[in-house]
């Protein structure tokens, strides 16, 4: 192999790890592979088929709607809520501040 056997050792001088030198250690060959002839590759079978790709479908647009005076919002041809009645007047009989 292209590593070679490195000792570590502690301040104390006892053997701690071995390491294996070479920042690749074993997978530092990359010389080729020693091959004498020719190299063939075939493939068995039928090409694989790709499926064409369809789009999904739009989303359906929103429902047609009517703002009302009011400020609510209803589906066209919708009907507005009638505007709420005024409050009643104040009382005649009662002052300022009741008394």
């Amino acid at each position: 192999a292209n590593s070679s056997p490195v000792l570590n050792y502690n301040p104390a001088g006892q053997l701690v790890s071995t390491n294996y030198g070479g920042i690749l250690g074993d997978y530092a060959n990359f010389n080729p592979p020693r091959t004498w002839g020719a190299e063939l590759s075939f493939k068995i079978g039928a090409p694989r088929r790709v499926e064409p790709y369809v789009a999904p479908p739009a989303p359906p647009p929103p429902p047609a709607t009517v703002t009302c005076e009011s400020g609510a919002v209803v589906t066209a041809p919708g009907f507005c809520p009638p505007p709420p009645a005024p409050p009643p007047p104040p009382s005649a009989t009662q002052g300022e501040r009741g008394k």
